[in-house]
Parts: C-alpha cells; sequence; structure tokens
C-alpha cells in the first residue's frame, strides 16, 4: 500500500505549499482552538437548520 504524502492529513488535503509553511512556522494554538469554535458553530448552525427543514425542531420542542 502507498503512502500519503506528509501534507495529506486524513480527509483534509493541503497543498504542499501550505504544508510547507505549516512546517516553517507551526500553527499557534490559539488559531487553532479558535477555528474548532468556528467548526462548533457552524455545525450547530447546519444542524438547527437541517432540523427545521426536516420539521424535527418542532418534534423536539413538543417532548420537552
Amino acid at each position: 500500500m502507498e503512502e500519503e504524502p506528509a501534507h495529506v492529513q486524513g480527509p483534509v488535503q493541503i497543498s504542499e505549499a501550505a504544508a510547507a509553511a505549516i512546517a516553517v512556522r507551526p500553527i499557534p494554538r490559539e488559531a487553532v482552538e479558535s477555528g474548532a469554535l468556528v467548526a462548533a458553530e457552524i455545525a450547530v448552525r447546519r444542524d438547527r437548520e437541517r432540523r427545521l427543514q426536516t420539521g424535527r425542531d418542532e418534534e423536539d420542542r413538543d417532548g420537552q
């Protein structure tokens, strides 16, 4: 089995230039944490939108 290049991380692929830049100057912890927060907020918003579109949000409220 072929080994993936170092710049391929799971399902996300980044350009070789970006991988080289990150290797030279790592991403600060604060940036990673704030990026994770933004991703979580987006996931919550998308879930809420999906629930509203499917009518599941109303069912959830009725059950509470």
